[in-house]
């Protein structure tokens, strides 16, 4: 099988300050790698000799996240006397490396090359870099190398690798211990970690090193080694239990790299007290688990030998925290370790009924005096029984969205350690233990005393003790106890500064604000509300001190509102408006800038604490304002509210729909900018028509549906109206029909017995006898005048029956649908030009009579005179100003008449008024066209040659009928 195979960089083109090509030597998650000159000529050239003769199988290169070549290219160099001057290369090829605009820079590019070269020189040649905004220099960069082959000695050069029975037998052989003295032999040759051919083992690719801290790394390659022998000598159990843990110390060894490039970074901003505390997290972290893995039974090392180990563990020499330049010494001195026995690992006992504890808040029990590392770690494994459990990730940036509850997470037992018995504690045991130790303060040890340094300056040991006392009662007095002494707090010595004892209130509170306790927590905010709205207003500290507290305060309660249990939500959103509204704080632009923060989460922000937010800037936008001194910024609103109506939790999608309509009212137009546009194509999303349709009624307006819901009703409201029109029509007509036929009832009873007699003597003279026909001639024929003469209904169905059932009488248009009943009657109404509608009482009436009508027979005839000059009826309140109209012109002849519409002199009788109303009137056309259509089916209009009636025998006069029902 391949393996890393250690190399030396003899030769670059140039490096920068920092960034030597001996860093290419060293694999670990604080390599810094290696970069170009800036404005360098290109390509740069890096070469590496590795230690002898080699197989080559595979090269890897991890490039920089922005300062990245274009292409890479490959040499391989062989030389027998292994001189570069003797060497000469052969070119491979090249491989070439992706912009990373896409990753936006934060990626690294991992590439791998697959050959089967000999050689003992590699040379790459870097290609000119990918212009971006962050490698303003011109620079590329290498992060690490790695080659991986086989080492090809001289007395075995030319033989194939699996050749070496021999070597390995002995290699192993070396190793057996009294109790595995017998093994066989054949076995050996089938070791996986030397068959040609085989995969790289994961423990050698460069992705493991970059992560994994160093110590670690070389540890899981030891126990991998140890597994594979475990599998030739079927020892299985064993087997398991490296699987294990090798699977646990692979995660360890990820958060051991972060300690160590925390530290690095702390060292870097000279932040020596950081450095120094996460120095000694990572050397407890690192003992206890060894401790808990039992890295002694696993690696089958000998009891004896424990404290010689532990000094080894202890000591342990580390990668130093910057590095300028490796030389090949210590190189070297790494490569032995890789190659060096499993027997020469030492690693401390453990006991295995201990738990991994919580550092980050219950540090084990130490004294302030200085020891060895050789006495602390003695001391700490010799109370590793009393000490709380390890939060693998404590010391980490935990996603500022989750709580603490949440985070808990993250505090189980690695998988190996799953059937022991954890020592978590509840507030249960809490109880349970106050009753024995509410007089009974407990030691704080050398970390709490570090933290709680100003606590004891300013308040004293005792409420120290009780703050970092298990007990919650312990906890709620000290916190009872300094609310109070803010209350009454007058004087100011040179020992308690007003603004020393803000500080100290400040360092309690970031403590006490993270309990998971109640009635910790509400004291908590009652000692926050004193601070802010009494002890700092009446000292005089300033606006500067109340924005300091709330920008370290402030974000602990937004957290908060992401709690699981409701009054810890409740409460800590209450505290928070009650602070906005205070009048100390009213105009303090830190609350709105800090609850209008978005919520940092790697995938989705928790919906609860999203909705709580949400709810809580909305409260707060009422009492605030928006877009004012000390209110909420629209754009750093709509970031949140965006989040939250994109969320795929329907609480939070309601509860930002809510809030947006409440900014809407206040920001109205510019809010909508930050929509997509209001289409058809946005609304097919229900979440926009449903935010659409709330800004609509914000405004007032009718909503897309409830525009469609009114068309319909009017639609159908339409159809009804016309509906009861229609039956009020046909109800006025069958009256008319009745009125008419009594009327012509009366008429023929009154005729005179002289035309009785007249009839029988002409019938009786001409011998003849009068056919039937001529008799209902001249009968409809009086009795057509006489109905004209009496009533003179709009519609009557007497006419019809004495004229042409398919034409109108006044008009003379034709249409076979007149002979439909009801048809007709709708034309008299609504179609016919000769015929208009009251509007004093509704009745239908001939235009050419509208006036002797309004003069004579409307219901509000009082309302109207008669215009002296032009002689029609004119209401009373617009006399006066008729008579100085232009329109108001006298009949040049008697024989004229003045049109109602368009005030135009017109012959008085039929044939002109037909005429005019027909085709002249203006007034009347336009009339027509706005009025319903006329029934276009065969219709034809009335001609000279088709007259409609004989109007010479009916006298003009007032045409009237019931009013409609």
């Amino acid at each position: 099988m391949p393996k890393k195979l250690p190399f030396e960089v003899i030769h670059v083109s140039g490096h920068d300050e920092g960034y030597s090509g001996k860093e290419l030597e060293v694999h670990s998650p604080t390599t810094r790698g290696w970069q170009s000159l800036r404005f360098c000529e290109y390509p740069q050239e890096i070469i590496f000799s590795l230690k002898e003769q080699c197989k080559i199988t595979k090269i890897q290169v991890l490039s920089h996240q922005h300062n990245i070549g274009s292409k890479i290219e490959f040499f391989i160099g062989e030389s027998k006397e292994q001189s570069l001057r003797s060497c000469s290369f052969s070119r491979l090829g090249y491989v070439q490396l992706a912009p990373n605009a896409e990753a936006n820079y934060q990626a690294r590019e991992l590439k791998s090359v697959t050959l089967n070269k000999d050689g003992i020189f590699v040379k790459i040649l870097v290609h000119r870099n990918h212009i971006n905004k962050l490698n303003v220099y011109n620079q590329v960069g290498l992060v690490a190398v790695n080659i991986l082959g086989y080492q090809l000695s001289k007395e075995f050069e030319g033989q194939h690798p699996q050749e070496k029975t021999e070597d390995v037998v002995n290699y192993y052989m070396n190793q057996v211990t009294s109790e595995d003295e017998v093994v066989n032999t054949s076995k050996l040759n089938a070791s996986p970690r030397y068959e040609y051919g085989k995969e790289i083992s994961p423990y050698d690719d460069l992705a493991f090193d970059m992560y994994q801290d160093s110590e670690t790394a070389q540890l899981i390659r030891k126990l991998d080694e140890k597994k594979h022998q475990a599998i030739i000598e079927e020892r299985y159990d064993y087997a398991k239990k490296l699987k294990e843990a090798i699977f646990d110390l692979h995660k360890v060894g990820q958060k051991l790299g972060k300690f160590e490039v925390e530290k690095r970074r702390a060292v870097e901003l000279e932040d020596f007290d950081t450095a120094k505390k996460k120095k000694l997290q990572s050397d407890e972290y690192r003992v206890h688990v060894y401790k808990q893995l039992d890295i002694y039974d696993l690696l089958q090392i000998p009891k004896f030998e424990k404290d010689q180990v532990l000094q080894n563990i202890t000591n342990v020499p580390k990668q130093p925290s910057t590095v300028q330049t490796l030389s090949p010494k210590i190189d070297s001195s790494i490569t032995t370790n890789t190659k060096s026995e499993p027997e020469e690992v030492r690693l401390p006992p453990i006991n295995t009924s201990s738990t991994i504890n919580n550092i980050n808040h219950h540090s084990h029990t130490s004294t302030t005096t200085a020891r060895s590392p050789r006495q602390q770690v003695e001391e700490n494994m010799s109370s590793v029984e009393a000490m709380p459990e390890i939060n693998v990730s404590a010391t980490y940036d935990i996603d500022e969205c989750l709580s603490q509850s949440q985070n808990k997470n993250d505090e189980r037992p690695l998988p190996s350690l799953n059937n022991r018995k954890s020592q978590g504690v509840i507030e249960e045991q809490e109880n349970e233990n106050d009753t024995h130790n509410e007089t009974e303060l407990p030691l704080l040890n050398e970390k709490e005393e570090r933290e709680a340094e100003l606590i004891i300056d300013i308040f004293g040991m005792n409420v120290a003790q009780q703050l970092y006392s298990k007990s919650w009662k312990h906890r709620q007095t000290s916190l009872t106890s300094l609310a109070d002494e803010l209350k009454h707090s007058t004087e100011v010595t040179e020992e308690q500064p007003p603004k020393s004892v803000s500080r100290a209130v400040l360092a309690v509170l970031k403590k006490s604000l993270n309990d998971q306790v109640f009635v910790v927590l509400n004291e908590s905010t009652t000692l926050l509300k004193t601070l802010l709205q009494n002890y700092i207003p009446e000292k005089s500290l300033g606006k500067a001190e109340v924005t300091f507290v709330l920008d370290k305060l402030l974000p602990i309660l937004m957290k908060r509102l992401g709690d699981s249990a409701t009054r810890t939500r409740n409460l800590a959103s209450d505290v928070i408006i009650d602070i906005a509204n205070s009048k100390e704080i009213k105009n303090c632009s830190s609350i709105p800038n800090i609850v209008s923060q978005p919520i940092k989460a790697k995938k989705q922000a928790p919906w609860r604490l999203l909705k709580s937010q949400i709810e809580l800037m909305q409260k707060l936008i009422k009492d605030l304002g928006m877009n004012k001194p000390g209110g909420f910024s629209t754009e750093n609103v709509m970031k949140v509210l965006l989040l939250g109506l994109e969320h795929p939790h329907n609480d939070v999608r309601e509860a930002a729909l809510s809030c947006i309509v409440d900014v809407y009212k206040i920001v109205k137009e510019p809010l909508k900018s930050f929509f997509p546009p209001d289409d058809a194509n946005t609304r097919k999303n229900p979440l926009y028509t449903k935010l659409f349709d709330s800004l609509d009624r914000a405004d007032g307006k009718m909503t897309e549906s409830e525009k469609k819901a009114a068309t319909k009703k009017k639609k159908e409201d339409a159809e009804k109206s016309k509906m009861e029109e229609v039956k009020a029509l046909q109800a006025q007509l069958q009256e008319m029909r009745s009125l008419a036929k009594v009327q012509v009832q009366e008429n023929e009873n009154e005729a005179s017995p002289s035309t009785r007699e007249e009839n029988n003597n002409t019938k009786n003279n001409n011998g003849t006898k009068a056919t039937k026909t001529d008799i209902d001639k001249n009968a409809k024929k009086k009795s057509l005048v006489a109905s004209r003469i009496s009533i003179r209904p709009i519609s009557q169905r007497h006419k019809e029956e004495v004229l042409e059932e398919d034409m109108c009488i006044f008009c003379g248009e034709r249409n076979e649908k007149f002979s439909n009943d009801g048809v007709l009657d709708i034309h008299y109404w609504k179609s016919c030009p000769l015929l208009q509608r009251c509007a004093g009482c509704s009745q239908v009436v001939e235009i050419c009579s509208l006036s002797d009508h309004l003069l004579n027979e409307c219901d509000v005839q009082q309302n109207y005179t008669q215009c002296n000059k032009c002689g029609l009826a004119i209401l009373k309140t617009q006399a006066q100003q008729h008579k100085k109209s232009p329109t108001c012109k006298a009949p040049s002849n008697s024989s004229k008449l003045t049109c109602p519409l368009c005030f135009i002199h017109v012959q008085d009788t039929e044939e002109h008024w037909k005429t005019h109303l027909v085709e002249k009137c203006k007034v009347n056309l336009q009339r027509l066209k706005k009025g319903v259509k006329k029934p276009a089916a065969n219709s034809e209009p009335a001609t000279k040659t088709t007259p409609a009636r004989n109007r010479s025998q009916i006298p003009r006069g007032t045409h009237k009928t019931p009013k409609k029902k």
